[in-house]
């Protein structure tokens, strides 16, 4: 019997096509569910009667663009519980100017929106960490925990050469393969990591299965990047958009 859901909203980079949006997720356990960044498909989350937090990784456009959009949703159909939103101060600052844009704040009813951060967070079992990542200013990766199962999703990042002990043992390890090694000083300059590298983190870390995100939009390129971190991982399986994932 499964403890955690992962639903893979998007699965894309930077640029969006006709198969999938930019990559977030939703995990959703007994009691709670918990959304892990915010571009497209958001009506998975909005739907979730038991929708208890958001957690923004870093600033960049393709990972916080559809923020707006998930509080006017929420609150269209008469949410009146706070939403905890979990960030780093980098991100939080462009969250606060993008409500402000939309005025959001100053809508009749609005529940409560709490901008925060904290090294961890429990909700109906379900304990919450992060950890630091590097690509941008205030990046993190986040660790869920629930009966012994562990998820890790690293979101962007640069490779991992000394993964920290939160995140080894992850019966499902989430993280970003934006090209192939060929192309790895490059990708390191823009602050991502390749297949192979993705998947020398699973090894690494200990991980029962490795999920591909951040992905090019050609799907030749796709299956080059799968097949580069399978040689290397066997359990790795490049990211389902709209797929679940059971821990």
């Amino acid at each position: 019997m499964s403890v955690m859901d992962i639903t893979i909203l998007g699965r894309n980079g930077s640029l969006q096509d006709g198969l999938s949006g930019n990559t977030s997720l939703l995990l959703s356990c007994e009691g709670s569910s918990v959304l892990v960044d915010c571009s497209s498909n958001l009506q998975e989350a909005v739907a979730k009667d038991d929708f208890k937090a958001v957690v923004l990784t870093h600033s960049h456009v393709d990972h916080l663009y559809g923020f707006p959009s998930l509080i006017h949703q929420l609150w269209l159909k008469g949410r009146k519980d706070a939403l905890d939103v979990y960030a780093k101060p980098e991100t939080q600052k462009v969250l606060s100017a993008l409500l402000d844009a939309f005025h959001l704040r100053e809508k009749k009813g609005m529940f409560d929106i709490a901008l925060k951060f904290s090294p961890s967070f429990s909700t109906s079992g379900l304990e919450v960490e992060f950890f630091g990542t590097d690509h941008a200013p205030g990046s993190i990766g986040v660790v869920f925990s629930k009966d012994g199962k562990k998820v890790v999703y690293t979101s962007d990042t640069r490779p991992i050469a000394n993964p920290q002990h939160i995140l080894v043992g992850a019966d499902l390890l989430i993280t970003e393969a934006s090209g192939l090694s060929d192309d790895i000083e490059v990708l390191v300059k823009k602050g991502h990591q390749g297949g192979a590298e993705a998947a020398e983190l699973a090894i690494k870390t200990k991980a029962g299965r490795l999920l591909l995100v951040h992905l090019p939009c050609k799907e030749n390129m796709r299956d080059a990047i799968e097949a580069q971190a399978r040689g290397v991982f066997p359990h790795a399986s490049v990211a389902i958009p709209l797929a679940h994932y059971e821990v």
